[in-house]
Formats: structure tokens, sequence, C-alpha cells
């Protein structure tokens, strides 16, 4: 059976923060899969930008997410 695609329309802010969402996400899966004990607590709060540092551009050249496309 084929699946229906369901358009909806979302505030570009809002997409932004979906798609950074999905990075951050993306990036704490590849370093606690990497590592052989996984990521320090202090590296998840970075790239989750909690922690002091937190946000700097974690996601590199994905289009949409960076300083230059807001």
């Amino acid at each position: 059976m084929e699946e229906k695609m369901i358009m909806v329309y979302v505030p570009l802010n809002e997409y932004r923060a979906g798609v950074e969402a999905k990075t951050r996400l993306e990036i704490l899966k590849k370093a606690t899969l990497s590592g052989k004990y996984g990521p320090s607590k202090e590296e998840i709060l970075r790239v989750l930008g909690i922690a002091a540092g937190g946000n700097e551009d974690v996601h590199g050249d994905i289009p949409g997410t960076g300083e230059r496309s807001k």
C-alpha cells in the first residue's frame, strides 16, 4: 500500500530548530557508537548546546543550520 504524503506549513525558525536538534542527536549517536566508552557528560552537554561554549558550530556544513543562513 502506498503511503500518503502529508504536507504542513511550519515557521522557518521552528524548522531550523528541528533540523538543528536532529543534527545534534545524530552527532551524539555517532559519538556514542564510535568510542569504547561513549561521550562524557561534558561532551554531551556541549553538543546539546547546554554547557559553556555549547553554541559553537557542531554540525558543520549542513544547509540551513549555520549562522550565515539565519
